[in-house]
């Protein structure tokens, strides 16, 4: 599978006081366009856009718990060795 294209433009689906923009590919033909545009302001309220939608939930509903036997105490693996040639990627 191959990406159509890199080039994207961005396209606000929210309005003009409170925008929320996304990126859409530009070689989307218009009509389609049009209809990702519709479909993703119509579910707006379903995508986190930024860091202060994702505050909005209760913790006590959402939480992640690491499952840990009560007779076991948790240890600290050791630290691996990372190839230096992939470091700056990693950092990046």
């Amino acid at each position: 599978m191959q990406p159509v294209g890199t080039k994207v433009e961005d396209c606000n689906i929210g309005t003009k006081d409170n925008p929320n923009i996304v990126n859409l590919s530009k070689s989307l033909a218009p009509e389609e366009k049009q209809k990702y545009i519709d479909l993703l302001g119509e579910y707006s309220d379903v995508f986190a856009l930024g860091y202060e939608d994702l505050n909005a939930y209760d913790t006590r509903i959402i939480q992640y718990i690491i499952p840990i036997k009560e007779d076991q105490k948790p240890f600290k693996q050791k630290l691996r060795r990372v190839n230096l040639v992939l470091l700056p990627l990693i950092e990046k």
